[in-house]
């Protein structure tokens, strides 16, 4: 991995397994907090959709999407939790639904919002140097 170049710790995880990247998460946030610096993480999944619109994707073997569509992390999830009586389809859907409303107005805030100027693409990009650094 191209992390070892860079002395940098690093990991793969299943990226479909929601336990799993969770847990992966929580220990490169742990290792970053406690002084240890930044972990790649590989998190390997699988893309759904084509590469673009017009991407419709005839390069896959029949029945590959639908074999992963199996694994859609968000269903896997969802369905554990029904069966562990932590949630119920009801609640989903209803967390679903406000999760569109606050969705629809971030966007209408964003479509709303004036253009930035083009001098200040180059704002805010690199962190103030320190004094030992002038």
């Amino acid at each position: 991995m191209r992390a070892e170049s860079y002395n940098m710790p690093h990991f793969s995880l299943d990226g479909m397994d929601v336990s799993a990247v969770q847990a992966g998460v929580a220990e490169a946030v742990e290792r970053a907090r406690s002084g240890g610096g930044p972990t790649l993480i590989e998190a390997k999944t699988y893309r759904f959709a084509g590469h673009s619109r017009a991407d419709q994707a005839l390069y896959r073997p029949a029945g590959e999407l639908e074999k992963w569509l199996e694994r859609d992390p968000i269903k896997v999830t969802e369905n554990a939790l029904i069966a562990e009586g932590l949630l119920t389809l009801e609640s989903i859907e209803e967390m679903k639904a406000s999760m569109k409303v606050t969705i629809e107005k971030v966007i209408a805030t964003c479509v709303a919002a004036p253009e930035p100027l083009l001098a200040s693409m180059f704002e805010n990009i690199w962190t103030p140097a320190k004094a030992s650094q002038s």
